[in-house]
């Protein structure tokens, strides 16, 4: 909820800055530049975190204690990464279904020291590659830690970085299942419990109730949270390869995503691939299913925004 945020950069330079798109589920923003002395910039090369082993050495950049409010130099420290595909240790209401994903197991955890104020620092391989943003987990109690977490920076999060820079809201990929939670100790995949109604894990018969998710993409599906961290890393209208079996026999089905409802603040400052039209802004469909659990999917598309003072406001 900032109303103005300025931008410090090393020597002495800096600039105030507007949200160009921010996003709550994957806690990013970015941040455009306005006006000041901001100069020429060069970015950090990204890395990939996929690659990322538990042991190796890091470093971390960042600003505990607002140490670099002066002079914009942040502060360095090293460690090695101590974990890898971990979950923030907060609890969360049960109700609560679409969760940011620092609470599923995806983050990196160095044992690099880390205060307050480390929040959005750089997590760094030898190579001086992004492998990782620092969270706000880093010091939640407000004194030193012995370690801490970051977002990790690998082809999934490039994606919704991607679409941030475009000034785009993002849109999570919506498979439309439902499954065990905690499958039987042993099991391999996950049981569906149900599938929804038009749904795109429904349509052609590519997933039916009782079957069993093996994989996504290749990627092994051990537990429900295997299928979330799965499903969200690609967005809407990517197509997905699903790992199934039905009755015995595998086989393999491609789905297209349609939109995951993912409650929450976002800021777009480009509408991207839903300008209005003729009055009318529209968006998936699939935003339906979830808002009114038990509708099927629907045909067409959800009108999200009448333009005022248009025929489209006028018209019944």
């Amino acid at each position: 909820d900032a109303t103005k945020i300025y931008v410090r950069l090393p020597g002495n330079r800096g600039a105030y800055a507007d949200i160009h798109a921010a996003d709550s589920r994957s806690d990013l923003a970015v941040l455009k530049l306005i006006g000041g002395r901001a100069g020429p910039l060069k970015a950090v090369a990204l890395g990939d975190a996929d690659r990322a082993e538990r042991g190796q050495f890091v470093l971390t950049l960042a600003n505990p204690f607002a140490s670099g409010f002066r002079d914009g130099q942040p502060t360095a420290s090293w460690g090695i990464l101590s974990g890898i595909r971990r979950r923030a240790p907060l609890s969360l209401k049960e109700e609560e279904r679409i969760r940011p994903f620092h609470h599923y197991p995806t983050l990196l955890q160095t044992d690099a020291r880390l205060h307050l104020g480390s929040s959005g620092g750089a997590l760094l391989n030898m190579k001086g590659e992004l492998i990782g943003l620092l969270t706000s987990l880093a010091a939640i109690q407000g004194l030193e830690t012995p370690g801490g977490y970051a977002l990790p920076i690998n082809a999934g999060m490039r994606r919704v970085i991607d679409v941030l820079k475009r000034g785009e809201e993002v849109d999570y990929g919506f498979l439309g299942i439902a499954f065990d939670e905690n499958p039987p100790e042993g099991q391999v995949g996950v049981q569906l419990t149900s599938v929804g109604l038009g749904t795109p894990a429904r349509v052609e018969g590519k997933l039916e109730r009782d079957d069993i998710l093996l994989g996504i993409n290749d990627q092994p599906i051990r537990n429900g949270d295997d299928i979330y961290v799965q499903v969200a890393m690609h967005l809407a209208g990517s197509k997905v390869r699903l790992l199934v079996r039905r009755k015995g026999k595998e086989h393999v089905a491609e789905v297209t995503l349609a939109k995951l409802h993912v409650p929450g603040k976002s800021i777009a400052s480009s509408p991207g691939s839903r300008p209005y039209f003729r009055g009318l802004r529209v968006d998936w469909g699939s935003l339906l299913v979830q808002q009114q659990l038990g509708r099927p999917y629907p045909a067409g598309v959800m009108i999200s925004e009448v333009q005022p003072n248009t025929n489209a406001e006028r018209s019944e």
